[in-house]
């Protein structure tokens, strides 16, 4: 499954995959700028979830509001 929606991500061009020629194999993925475009529209699409959890009366301490993909950097 998650194979599946790396390849699909890879297909529509939101990610990079390199393939190393090596036992065991060894596969990298990066973000591409068309993937960086859509952290934005992610990131509204998740918070709306929160807010939603949130007015159920659903625990979301352990989720941050900000974008912590990016904080990281």
């Amino acid at each position: 499954m998650l194979t599946t929606q790396l390849r699909e991500l890879e297909r529509d061009g939101f990610i990079h995959r390199k393939v190393y020629p090596v036992v065991p194999p060894k596969v990298e993925y990066s973000i591409t700028n068309k993937g960086e475009l859509a952290i934005p529209i992610v990131d509204t699409i998740r918070n709306f979830g929160i807010d939603l959890m949130r007015k159920e009366g659903i625990d979301v301490e352990h989720y941050k509001k900000e974008n912590t993909a990016r904080n990281k950097e």
